[in-house]
Formats: C-alpha cells, structure tokens, sequence
C-alpha cells in the first residue's frame, strides 16, 4: 500500500467536481486510471474486500469492490 501510494494517480481526485451523493462518490466511468490501480489490487491480494478514497474532508471520492464472478 506505501508503494502504491506514491503513483501520482493515486494522490489525486481530479474528479473531485464530479461527486454525486447518490451515487456515494463518483460514477465508474470516471477517474478509470484510480480505479484500474484498485482493481489490481483487489485482483492480486486476497487480503481487501474494497478500496475506498476518500478526500482530506472526509467525502467518498471512489469505492472498488471485489469482483466476485
């Protein structure tokens, strides 16, 4: 998690203007480059059910579930 930390497209939320409440962040078509990086997590590491980003005040900017097919 520190190394994926430090990918720039992880320490932004371009999409911050985009959050929809209903939605409980922002819709799957957007910042597709964030959540490719949660997919890879959630794929290769059996230890995470989600991954969630949340801005510095605490709105949900993205959730990841695990795809369970």
């Amino acid at each position: 998690m520190e190394i994926t930390s430090m990918i720039p497209e992880v320490g932004n939320a371009l999409y911050a203007n985009k959050i929809n409440s209903s939605l409980h962040g922002i819709a799957d078509s957007n910042d597709i480059e964030k959540r490719q990086i949660a997919d890879n997590i959630l794929k290769h590491g059996n230890t995470f059910e989600a991954i969630t980003f949340l801005l510095p005040n605490g709105n949900m900017y993205m959730k990841n579930l695990i795809n369970v097919n």
